[in-house]
């Protein structure tokens, strides 16, 4: 977002046409969407409580836990990485 803001509020922008500001906005906007969610999911795992005993939907219980496990999530605003104790 810093980054889109400066290339904003540069010279070369103030000369651009609407339509110029416009293309760059929507060319640049998805990625900084998509950071802010890549972000709020590191903040979920980062928060993540470890429970002290599961059991599985087979009975079994599992007394470990693994911190860590990571897996890559494709969502409208593109690539971004889950990680979940496991």
């Amino acid at each position: 977002m810093e980054e889109m803001l400066a290339h904003l509020s540069a010279p070369a922008m103030a000369a651009a046409t609407a339509e110029g500001v416009e293309d760059y906005i929507t060319a640049a906007g998805p990625e900084v969407l998509r950071q802010m969610l890549q972000d709020q999911l590191d903040a979920r795992a980062a928060a993540e409580v470890r429970v002290e005993v599961v059991t599985g939907s087979d009975a079994v219980v599992r007394p470990r836990a693994e911190r860590g496990h990571r897996r890559l999530l494709a969502t409208t605003l593109g690539r971004v990485e889950v990680a979940r104790i496991a």
